[in-house]
C-alpha cells in the first residue's frame, strides 16, 4: 500500500517461495539512495517421531512433533514439510487448518528425499483434517485415514482445498466419511 506521502509498505512479502534469508537491497527510479533488509521465507518441518512442539520447527534438525503445531508457528503462504510415518492429535482433528498453507508429505526423516506418503490417523476418535472457511490449502503425499466426527471424518472442508496424490479412506460418520 502507498500512503499519501508515497510511502509503500506491506505487511508481508516472500522473495521467491523457497525457503532461506534473503538481503533484499531496495531502489526506486527517480528516488536517492537504497534501503536493505533481510527477508526469510519460512518452511516449517513436522515429524512425529523426532519432533518436539516447543522447538522453532523451521530446520529439519528442530521439527515439530505435531501438526497443528506447526500451523501455529507458520503464517499464511508457509509450505510445511512432513515426515513419513503416522501423524496423530490428541485435538478433536488431526490438523486444523486456519492459515493458508500447503503440506508436502512422504519426506524422510532427515528431510533429504521424498520416499512415500505421510498418514495422518484419526485413530477412530477424531477427525482427520478441517479446514477452516475461507482458508486455501493444498495437501500433498498425505493418507488421511481413520477419522471418526459426525461430518467430515477424512476432511471437513469449509475453505477451499486442492489434493494431490492423496488417498482418504476408512473414515466413519453419519455424513461425508470421505469429504
Amino acid at each position: 500500500t502507498t500512503d499519501s506521502g508515497g510511502i509503500a509498505t506491506t505487511s508481508a512479502s516472500t522473495a521467491n517461495g523457497t525457503a532461506g534469508v534473503y538481503n533484499v537491497d531496495i531502489t526506486v527510479s527517480g528516488v536517492p539512495g537504497s534501503s536493505a533488509f533481510t527477508l526469510t521465507n519460512y518452511a516449517v518441518y513436522v515429524d512425529p517421531v523426532n519432533g518436539n512442539d516447543g522447538n522453532t520447527c523451521i530446520t529439519a534438525l528442530a521439527s515439530c512433533r505435531t501438526i497443528n503445531a506447526a500451523i501455529t508457528k507458520s503464517s499464511n503462504g508457509t509450505t510445511i514439510y512432513l515426515s513419513e510415518g503416522i501423524h496423530t492429535s490428541t485435538s478433536s482433528f488431526v490438523a486444523t487448518i486456519n492459515k493458508n498453507v500447503v503440506f508436502i508429505g512422504g519426506w524422510s526423516n532427515s528431510f533429504t528425499t521424498q520416499t512415500g506418503q505421510t498418514i495422518l490417523d484419526g485413530q477412530n476418535t477424531r477427525g482427520g483434517i478441517r479446514v477452516n472457511p475461507g482458508i486455501t490449502t493444498t495437501l500433498s503425499n498425505i493418507i488421511v485415514q481413520n477419522g471418526n466426527t459426525s461430518l467430515g471424518a477424512g476432511v471437513y472442508n469449509e475453505g477451499t482445498l486442492t489434493l494431490e496424490n492423496t488417498t482418504l479412506q476408512k473414515g466413519y460418520t453419519d455424513q461425508g466419511a470421505g469429504i
